[in-house]
C-alpha cells in the first residue's frame, strides 16, 4: 500500500472509531492515576479528532502544530506515570493553583475582565471558589514545590521530560 496523505486520512478515520468505540464504554477510575490517565486520553482523543478535521479541510500546518501536544499529552503523562508513588500526579495537579493565580492577575490589569469575573462570581451560577482560597493555595504550593512564576509543573521543559523517558 502506497503512503499517501488519503491513506493516512483514511488510516486515523480507522483508529479514531476504534477508539471512540472503547470511550463508549463504562470508564471506571480505581486511584488518581488511572483518572488521570481518562482525562489525558480523552484530551489526546478530541485534539486527534481536530487533527483529522483541519487536515480534511487543508489546513496541515495547523494540523502539525496540534500533533505537537499530542507528543507533549504523552510526554507527560509517560512522566508522571514513572512515579508509582503519584507525587508527581500531585505535583502536576498542585500546579493549577499557580495558572489560577497567574490567570486572576492578569484578569486584574483589564478592568472590562475584572468586571466580567467579579459579575460571574456574583452569579453564584457557579462555585467558582474564591479569590482569597486562590490567593492561600497560591501561596502554599509555592512553599511546598518551590514554584516559581510561569514555572513549569515539573521543573523541567518538555525536551528535558522527554529525554528522562527515553523519547
Amino acid at each position: 500500500m502506497e503512503l499517501s496523505s488519503t491513506n493516512l486520512l483514511v488510516f486515523n478515520e480507522r483508529l479514531s472509531r476504534l477508539v471512540y468505540a472503547k470511550f463508549e464504554g463504562d470508564i471506571r477510575a480505581q486511584n488518581g492515576e488511572s483518572l488521570f490517565v481518562a482525562f489525558m486520553l480523552g484530551k489526546a482523543f478530541k485534539t486527534h479528532e481536530a487533527i483529522i478535521l483541519l487536515c480534511r479541510h487543508g489546513y496541515a500546518e495547523d494540523a502539525f502544530m496540534l500533533a505537537r501536544t499530542l507528543f507533549e499529552l504523552m510526554v507527560t503523562t509517560s512522566y508522571i506515570l514513572r512515579d508509582t508513588t503519584e507525587k508527581t500526579l500531585t505535583r502536576y495537579l498542585e500546579h493549577d493553583w499557580i495558572t489560577r493565580k497567574e490567570m486572576y492577575d492578569y484578569i486584574k490589569t483589564d478592568d472590562k475582565l475584572l468586571e466580567a469575573l467579579n459579575k460571574q462570581i456574583e452569579s453564584g451560577e457557579r462555585d467558582w471558589g474564591t479569590i482569597e482560597e486562590i490567593e492561600v493555595e497560591y501561596k502554599r504550593v509555592v512553599d511546598e514545590y518551590g514554584f516559581t512564576r510561569y514555572d513549569s509543573w515539573s521543573g523541567k521543559n518538555i525536551a528535558g521530560m522527554a529525554q528522562l523517558i527515553g523519547r
